[in-house]
């Protein structure tokens, strides 16, 4: 049961994060390139996880690293991709959404500044 319920915690912080990072690293006037960077980012980390999908390291020092990489379970391909796919689903959709609602955000600001300095 606990296992189940920090997992669950440490997903809506991931989605949370991936937020706060689509929001806070947009940029103005080039929406396009946020959510270029908001998805490519997203994609990148999730193939990176596709790929050690399976493995962990152990005996590494926590200040210099190093260990060894032990083999878990070897993944068959269709599991490597759902884990992908579901990783990029739980990165790329709150990061996508945090750049909409900052270029919602930004047109909301400067439709209330016209408006005051009218």
């Amino acid at each position: 049961m606990w296992n189940q319920s920090f997992r669950v915690v440490i997903f809506l912080w991931l989605i949370y994060v991936a937020y706060k990072v689509g929001y806070g690293l947009s940029i103005k006037d080039k929406w396009w390139t946020n959510y270029f960077n908001a998805i490519l980012t997203s994609l990148i980390l999730s193939l990176i996880l596709g790929f050690t999908y399976g493995t962990y390291v152990e005996d590494s020092d926590p200040l210099l690293g190093g260990g060894s990489v032990i083999e878990g379970f070897h993944p068959s391909k269709n599991e490597r991709v759902e884990h992908v796919a579901f990783v990029f689903l739980i990165l790329g959709l709150p990061a996508s959404i945090g750049v909409y609602k900052k270029k919602y955000d930004v047109a909301h600001n400067r439709a209330q500044r016209e408006e005051g300095s009218e």
